[in-house]
């Protein structure tokens, strides 16, 4: 599978970078970071680890790192460190800086989001993959703080991932209307 295109997709809490061959000098971000491979393991180093054949790895903030993955295709996800996302990332890895995985556990995830992004899917399809991915990873999930209706409602969605919905047949599938509501 040759891909060289590199995708960048931007979204409140975090970004996505897909590319190919990838090599970075010693650097440091002020982002819970977390990369995953595709096709290939990537080396990565920091000043407490050498992993040789690194599928994934999630990195606290401000730790300096440095990554080679000149036959890999790595999916970067940038979380920024003020959200309740990478707080609760943060907190899996109580004191240590950084998790990492020699084994390629997230493959399927990967492939999905690789996938909608190659294909130029829409941006909202790939944000609720790379969330269903994050959720997975972390003790963080969205649905522990939302009413049941609303965790029915985006179960709904994703379900139908492909289909463009108006508020009302949202509203209808929630039990509420629209009007019951002003913020709504």
């Amino acid at each position: 599978m040759a891909y060289s295109t590199p995708n960048l997709y931007i979204w409140p809490q975090f970004f996505l970078f897909v590319g190919r061959g990838l090599s970075t000098k010693q650097h440091e971000h002020h982002a819970v970071q977390f990369a995953l491979a595709m096709d290939q393991p990537f080396i990565l180093k920091t000043e407490s680890h050498s992993i040789e054949s690194c599928w994934h790895v999630l990195i606290k903030p401000d730790v300096a790192h440095f990554c080679q993955a000149p036959n890999s295709t790595i999916l970067f996800l940038n979380i920024y460190p003020e959200t309740s996302l990478a707080t609760s990332l943060k907190g899996n890895l109580g004191k240590e800086k950084i998790n990492f995985s020699t084994q390629p556990t997230f493959r399927d995830e990967v492939r999905k989001i690789y996938d909608q992004a190659t294909n130029q899917e829409a941006s909202g399809k790939i944000h609720r993959s790379c969330l269903a991915l994050l959720n997975r990873f972390s003790s963080f999930s969205l649905a522990s703080e939302m009413d049941d209706r609303i965790k029915n409602v985006l179960e709904f969605i994703r379900q139908h991932s492909e289909k463009i919905f108006s508020l009302e047949e949202l509203a209808s599938e929630a039990c509420l209307s629209e009007g019951s509501n002003p913020s709504f």
